[in-house]
C-alpha cells in the first residue's frame, strides 16, 4: 500500500495543539466528501474512536475537514496545507476508508476532490460502483478497492491517471476486456485485477508498462495468446496469469524478462514447446507452469537457471528424458515434474541437489534404476517416485537420507531385497514400496524408524517371518504387509503398537497361534488376517 503525503504546515498533527487559525477547504471539496458519504450509506460506516483516529464525518461541518486544532483533520482523510499568512489552505490528498463498511457506490462526484493522490476503499460494499468516476481524479498514484463487490468495467479514461503507480481491483466482479489505454499508465508499478470475471485476450500495449515491477492478472477468464510485447516489461519482478483460459505457444521474448522473479502461468491451455530461451531468467526464483498442455522436452537450459528454488512442471505433456543440467540447479528446493510422459533412466545429476527438499516424478514413464547418488540429497524431505517403471534394487545409499519424512516409490518394477539401510531413515513418516517385487526377509532394522506412523509394503514377494523388532513401531498407525509371502506366527511383541489403527497382514501364510497381546492393541479398529494359515482359537481380549 502506498501513501504519497506532503506536509508543509509546521504544526501539522493530531498530537499537537495548533493555533485555532481559519483552515479553508474548497467548498467543492467538501461537497464531494457529502456526495460520497451520503451514496454509501454513511451513518453505517464502521468509524474508530480515539483521539488518533481524528473526528468523525458530520454535515454540515462542524469543524473542517482538515481541521488544525487538537482534534485533527477527519477521519479517514489525508490533508495537504499550507499558511497564507491568517491561516491555512487545505486540500484533500487521500481518502483512506478501508475496511469502513461503505455500502453503495461511490459517486462521481468525487472527481471533485481533483487533488486526490491516495484512494483506498478496499473491503467494503461497492457493489452499485461504476469506476468512472477515476476518469476526473488524474493525480491519482494509489488506488486500492479490493475485496469490494465492484461490478464494473476497467473505463478506457482510466488513461487520465498518468502518475498511478498502485492500482489494485483485485477480488471483485470487474468484468469485460481489458482496455488498450492501461498500456499509458507508463508510471504504475503494481498492478493487481486478480479474481475477476474479465474476459478478452491480453492487449499488446500491456508491453508499454515500463515501470511495472508485479503483474496480477490470474483467475479471469482471459482467452487468447501471450503478446509478445510481454517481453518489454524489464522491470517486472512478478507475473501471475495463472487459472485463466490462455493459449497458444509460450513466446520466446519471455526469455527477456532479466528482472522477473517469479512467474506463474498454471492452470492454463498452453501448448507447444518449452521455449529454450526460459534459461535467460537468471533471477527467477519459482516458476510455476502446471496443468497445461505443454509438449517436447526439458530443454537442457533450464540448467542454466542457477536462482531458481521452485520449479512447477508437472500435468502437462512434457516427453524425453531428463536432461544432466537438472543437476545445476543449486539453488532448487522443490522440483514437480509429476504427471508428464518423461521416459529414460533417472540422471545421476539429480545427485546434486543438495538443497532439494521435496521432489515429485511420479506418474511418469521413467526406467532405469535409482542412481545411488540420491542418497547425497541430504535435505530432501518428500521424494515421490511411484507409478513408474523403475527397476533394479534399492540402493544402500539411501540410508544417507537422514531428513527424509516420506518416500513413495510404489508401482515400479523395484526387485531384490530391503536394504538394513533403510533402518537409518530416523526422519521417516511414511514408507510406501508397494506394489513392486521385492524379495527376501524384512530386515530387522526395520524396528528402528521409531518415527514411522505408515508403512506399506503390499504386493510384494516378501518371505521369511515378522520380525519381532517391529514391535518397536512406538508411533506406526498404518501397516500394510498384506499380499506377500510372509511365514511364521504373529510375534508376541506385535502388542507394543500401541497406536496402530490399520493393521493388513491378509493374503501371506502366516501359522501359529494369534498371541494373546494382539488383545493390546488399544488404539486398533481394523485388523485383516484372513488368507493365512492361523491354528487356534481368537484370543477372548478380541
Amino acid at each position: 500500500m502506498y501513501y504519497f503525503i506532503v506536509v508543509l504546515c509546521g504544526c501539522f498533527s493530531r498530537f499537537v495543539v495548533c493555533d485555532t487559525e481559519p483552515v479553508y477547504v474548497d467548498p467543492s471539496e467538501i461537497d464531494g466528501l457529502e456526495s460520497l458519504y451520503n451514496n454509501t450509506n454513511g451513518t453505517l460506516w464502521n468509524w474508530r474512536y480515539g483521539l488518533e483516529y481524528g473526528p468523525v464525518w458530520t454535515f454540515p461541518p462542524i469543524n473542517s475537514p482538515c481541521s488544525q486544532d487538537v482534534n485533527g483533520q477527519w477521519q479517514g482523510l489525508e490533508c495537504f496545507c499550507i499558511s497564507n499568512g491568517n491561516g491555512y489552505n487545505c486540500t484533500v490528498l487521500g481518502i483512506l476508508l478501508s475496511g469502513y463498511n461503505l455500502r453503495g457506490n461511490v459517486p462521481s462526484q468525487l472527481e471533485l476532490l481533483s487533488n486526490v493522490v491516495n484512494l483506498h476503499l478496499s473491503n467494503n460494499y461497492l457493489f452499485d460502483t461504476n469506476l468512472s468516476f477515476i476518469c476526473g481524479l488524474s493525480m491519482l498514484q494509489a488506488v486500492d478497492i479490493s475485496e469490494s463487490q465492484l461490478f464494473s468495467y476497467i473505463p478506457t479514461c482510466i488513461s487520465a491517471a498518468s502518475s498511478l503507480t498502485y492500482l489494485d481491483l483485485s477480488t471483485n466482479n470487474m468484468y469485460g476486456t481489458l482496455p488498450s489505454e492501461l498500456g499509458q499508465l507508463v508510471s504504475v508499478e503494481i498492478m493487481y485485477l486478480y479474481e475477476n470475471m474479465l474476459t478478452g485476450s491480453l492487449p499488446a500495449e500491456i508491453g508499454l508498462l515500463s515501470s511495472l515491477e508485479s503483474l496480477n492478472l490470474a483467475i479471469n477468464n482471459f482467452i487468447g495468446t501471450l503478446p509478445s510485447e510481454l517481453g518489454q516489461l524489464v522491470s517486472v519482478e512478478q507475473m501471475f496469469l495463472y487459472e485463466n483460459m490462455l493459449t497458444g505457444s509460450l513466446p520466446a521474448e519471455i526469455g527477456l524478462l532479466s528482472s522477473l522473479v517469479l512467474l506463474n502461468l498454471a492452470i492454463n491451455n498452453f501448448i507447444g514447446t518449452l521455449p529454450s530461451e526460459l534459461g535467460q531468467l537468471v533471477s527467477v526464483e519459482q516458476m510455476y507452469l502446471y496443468e497445461n498442455m505443454l509438449t517436447s522436452t526439458l530443454p537442457s537450459e533450464l540448467g542454466q537457471l542457477v536462482s531458481i528454488e521452485i520449479m512447477y512442471l508437472n500435468e502437462n505433456m512434457l516427453t524425453g528424458s531428463l536432461p544432466a543440467e537438472i543437476g545445476l540447479l543449486s539453488s532448487l528446493v522443490l522440483l514437480n515434474l509429476a504427471i508428464n510422459n518423461f521416459i529414460g533412466t533417472l540422471p545421476s545429476e539429480l545427485g546434486q541437489l543438495v538443497s532439494v527438499e521435496q521432489m515429485y516424478l511420479y506418474e511418469n514413464m521413467l526406467t532405469s534404476t535409482l542412481p545411488s547418488e540420491l542418497g547425497q540429497l541430504v535435505s530432501v524431505e518428500i521424494m515421490f517416485l511411484y507409478e513408474n517403471m523403475l527397476t533394479g534394487t534399492l540402493p544402500s545409499e539411501l540410508g544417507q537420507l537422514v531428513s527424509i519424512e516420506q518416500m513413495y516409490l510404489y508401482d515400479n518394477m523395484l526387485t531384490g531385497s530391503l536394504p538394513a539401510e533403510i533402518g537409518l531413515l530416523s526422519s521417516l513418516v511414511l514408507l510406501n514400496l508397494a506394489i513392486n517385487n521385492f524379495i527376501g526377509t524384512l530386515p530387522s532394522e526395520l524396528g528402528q524408524l521409531v518415527s514411522v506412523e505408515q508403512m506399506f509394503l503390499y504386493e510384494n514377494m516378501l518371505t521369511g517371518t515378522l520380525p519381532s523388532e517391529l514391535g518397536q513401531f512406538v508411533s506406526i498407525e498404518i501397516m500394510y504387509l498384506y499380499d506377500n509371502m510372509l511365514t511364521g506366527s504373529l510375534p508376541a511383541e506385535i502388542g507394543q503398537l500401541v497406536s496402530v489403527e490399520q493393521m493388513y497382514l491378509n493374503d501371506n501364510m502366516l501359522t501359529g497361534f494369534l498371541p494373546t497381546e494382539i488383545g493390546l492393541l488399544s488404539s486398533l479398529f481394523t485388523l485383516a488376517l484372513y488368507e493365512n494359515m492361523f491354528s487356534g482359537t481368537i484370543p477372548s481380549a478380541l
